[in-house]
Parts: C-alpha cells; sequence; structure tokens
C-alpha cells in the first residue's frame, strides 16, 4: 500500500490545468472572474517536481537502462498517441473544410508528424478547426510540456552518472537550478524586448523548466533531512514563495 498523496495531488494540478483552459480559451465573461484561482503554470512546474522526485525514487531503485526506458515508453506512449489520433479523427467533424479537403490538407501531416515526434511547437493546429479571426488555434497546446518530460526522462540517468561520484550532491544540483532560472528568464526578458514569438518558445525549450525537476531529484536524494527540518523550512519557504 502506498502511504502518500502524490496521486490526490497529481489529480489536483490536473484538475487545476483543466479549469485554466477552459477559462483561457472559452473567454466566456462569467468564468474570468475565477482565473486567479487556477494558475496552469504553478500546476506544470509542480507537476515537474513531483516527476523529478518520483522518477529518480523509481530508477535508483533498479537502475537498468533497459528497464527504465520500457517502463517510461509503457507509461507514457500509449496515452500519448491515443490523444493525437484521436484528436485529428474527432475533430475532422467539426472542420470548416470538408473531409475530402480535411485528409489532403498538408497541415494535417505536418500536425501528425510534429506532434508524433514530441514537437507540438512546431505546427500545434489542424486545418480549420477552432478558427478564431480567420486563424486556427492551438490543439492540446499543453502538451509542449509532455516533450519536456521526455527529455527528462532522457537526462535522469546521466544526472543520476554525475552525481555517483560527488559528495556534495547538492551544489551539483544548485548549479543545474542555476543555470536553468538564468536560462529561461534571459529568453523571457529578449521575448518581451524584441516582442519575438521565437525567443518566447526557446525559453520553454531545454534547460528551461530543468529548475523545477532537479528540485524533485534533490529532494528524493535529501527526504530524510527535508523530513527531519520541514517545520523550520516550512514558513521561510513559503515567504520565498509569495515573493
Amino acid at each position: 500500500m502506498r502511504e502518500n498523496n502524490f496521486d490526490f495531488l497529481r489529480f489536483y494540478f490536473a484538475f487545476v490545468v483543466t479549469i485554466f483552459h477552459l477559462i483561457s480559451i472559452s473567454k466566456v465573461k462569467a468564468f474570468q472572474v475565477f482565473e486567479p484561482f487556477f494558475n496552469a503554470h504553478l500546476s506544470v512546474t509542480a507537476f515537474f517536481c513531483i516527476s523529478g522526485y518520483l522518477i529518480t525514487q523509481s530508477y535508483l531503485k533498479n537502475p537498468t537502462l533497459k528497464r527504465y526506458f520500457t517502463r517510461r515508453a509503457s507509461r507514457l506512449l500509449p496515452a500519448y498517441l491515443l490523444v493525437i489520433v484521436a484528436s485529428f479523427l474527432m475533430l475532422s467533424f467539426i472542420s470548416s473544410f470538408s473531409m475530402g479537403e480535411y485528409f489532403k490538407n498538408i497541415d494535417l501531416y505536418k500536425y501528425i508528424l510534429s506532434n508524433l515526434t514530441f514537437m507540438n511547437f512546431i505546427h500545434p493546429s489542424l486545418p480549420g478547426v477552432f478558427l478564431r479571426d480567420g486563424l486556427t488555434t492551438d490543439i492540446n497546446g499543453s502538451l509542449w510540456t509532455l516533450k519536456i518530460e521526455v527529455a527528462f526522462y532522457l537526462l535522469l540517468p546521466l544526472l543520476v552518472y554525475f552525481t555517483k561520484s560527488l559528495k556534495r550532491k547538492y551544489i551539483f544540483f544548485f548549479s543545474i537550478y542555476l543555470f536553468a532560472l538564468i536560462y529561461q528568464y534571459s529568453f523571457e526578458q529578449i521575448s518581451v524586448e524584441k516582442n519575438s514569438k521565437l525567443f518566447s518558445i526557446l525559453s520553454h525549450q531545454l534547460p528551461a523548466f530543468l529548475s523545477y525537476f532537479v528540485c524533485g531529484i534533490a529532494l528524493n536524494y535529501y527526504f530524510k533531512s527535508f523530513l527531519k527540518y520541514k517545520n523550520k523550512i516550512f514558513f521561510p519557504a513559503l515567504v520565498i514563495f509569495i515573493f
């Protein structure tokens, strides 16, 4: 029996992300008042932290690469492929194009290819689906997080390998954390100054968000210390979070 609250946290964060997208995409005025209470960024980054902790724990228990990648693929790929296939098939019925035009449209196959390779940002829309101001909008835009997650899966064995010989692992983790933050906020700032969508996209690529994943990894390694001092660090951490 698993005596933890990770399932509850996952459900809660998924619920927040779902409601946030309902509010932001629907543009229903009655929903807008609730937007401040549903922070999708906080939920997504929390998922990355949880992922770092749980995946590290799983890998350290059985550090066999074949088994590790097989388990990760079996948990992720079936549902992911189902979402991609179901999306382009079912949404063909609400496209502004006829069935013939829809399935002959090159944008459909750009969508399929980019999403099957976890590159949703390259072509996130389907032909004639969810038109707004004459333009198509993203289909499952939040799938960008899975590309980041897959990259984390690939990086984890390397990170664990480099930490084996280190006595002060926290220095290594903090260095990665700091580098990821500098990368992300630098590109975000440039995107604002130059009004550039390209830099905004780059700010969401690796190593951005690695700061959250490495926090989960560090928590796994220092979990006993965390439990020992959790009452002392709770309020300082809360103040830092609010700041």
